[in-house]
């Protein structure tokens, strides 16, 4: 095996009981939280399956429900930004596990990604202003929903005016949002894939998002270089009206779901993971990792928490239980995307200053007790 990482205190040995681990895996179905399952097995650690090269600046990775494909935004550079023709970035589909590239579909500057659970692939395309609804079976662009009204006018000599970043979806299915580098927030209606409406800029720089039981939306704010880190709280049944306001310093990147009431946010320039309240709206706990942590994913056994660190090229794994980082494994150039797949098989990094990604198997001793 290649690059087996091994929780402290556990042996070589449990790697053995690996085989046909596939089937002991709990496969998540559409409507299910990852972070609400717990796989049968016990988390032992990566091993990598292969290095898979890519476009240049692999942005973010997805994979669908059922783990036999995976998706990856390339920026690919971002130059040229005027003019009509859809270059130099892209949107790659790969066959798992062997990593073979089955479809291109070009884009201006891939950004993030969501798969809907709906046949259905989201990404950002940050410079030209729109999220694309891609069919992922018929390998062709639905939609190209704008994140803007038409009056909004583009900077000069291009077709983008606000960046738009991360997609979160609406636990009613009704709307997802869309973060704006360069404004605030987007809404848009998930039935009609129409833009409803924007929230003009509330701070500097929106990246993370995610929406709580409760209908408040939670947003990372960058701030850096133009503004303060801070996590901001818009209540969606009240207009969108801010809530809350509660400064971190450093510069929060994203938050994930642990369950109904706790989720995980990155500080990449802090160098600090926050266990959040995501109903009174505290930091609970912090602990600094370093090494610029930036994108992070949750494992399916609701315990690991996997963070892409991209000033240290590393990816790290931190226990919940434990509070404290359990494994630690080197991977390439400025690590930037990071997914697990929905049924527990598969972990991907994306190297963006390297173009290309790493593919590793979660290895698990299972069954739990």
């Amino acid at each position: 095996m290649n690059n087996v990482i091994l929780h402290p205190g556990r042996t070589t040995a449990a790697l053995l009981l690996f085989t046909g681990l596939a089937a002991q895996c709990t496969v998540l179905r559409p409507t299910q939280n990852a972070a609400d399952l717990k796989p049968a097995a016990v988390w032992q650690g990566l091993e990598l399956i292969k290095k898979i090269p890519t476009e240049q600046q692999p942005k973010q990775i997805c994979f669908n429900s059922s783990s036999t494909e995976m998706y990856v935004t390339n920026m690919n550079d971002g130059s040229g930004r005027g003019g009509p023709v859809l270059t130099p970035g892209s949107l790659a589909v790969y066959q798992l596990p062997s990593g073979q590239l089955m479809h291109r579909q070009p884009a201006r500057t891939a950004i993030e990604c969501l798969v809907t659970g709906k046949g259905t692939l989201l990404y950002t395309d940050m410079f030209r202003d729109e999220v694309n609804v891609f069919d992922l079976k018929q390998r062709q662009i639905l939609k190209r929903i704008p994140i803007k009204e038409d009056t909004v006018a583009n900077f000069k000599n291009a077709r983008f005016r606000f960046m738009p970043k991360i997609i979160a979806p609406a636990p009613d299915g009704s709307v997802w949002a869309v973060s704006m580098w360069l404004d605030g927030v987007s809404i848009l209606d998930q039935d009609s894939l129409q833009f409803k409406r924007r929230i003009p800029e509330f701070c500097k720089h929106p990246r993370g998002l995610l929406y709580n039981n409760r209908q408040e939306l939670i947003v990372m704010c960058y701030g850096v270089p133009d503004g303060l880190g801070q996590i901001v709280v818009l209540d969606a049944k009240a207009d969108y009206k801010i809530i809350k306001k509660i400064v971190t310093g450093g510069s929060p990147r994203h938050i994930v779901a642990v369950n109904s009431g706790l989720a995980l946010i990155s500080n990449l320039g802090l160098g600090q993971i926050y266990l959040y309240d995501t109903s009174t709206h505290r930091i609970l706990k912090r602990l600094t990792v370093g090494g610029g942590p930036n994108t992070i994913a949750l494992d399916v056994d609701g315990d690991h928490l996997y963070i892409s660190q991209r000033q240290s090229n590393k990816v790290s794994v931190l226990s919940l239980a434990e509070w404290k980082i359990v494994a630690t494994i080197p991977v390439g150039a400025y690590p930037t995307g990071l997914a697990v797949s929905p049924d527990g098989r598969f972990m991907a990094v994306s190297n963006f200053h390297q173009a290309d990604l790493y593919l590793y198997q979660i290895v698990r001793q299972g069954p739990a007790r």
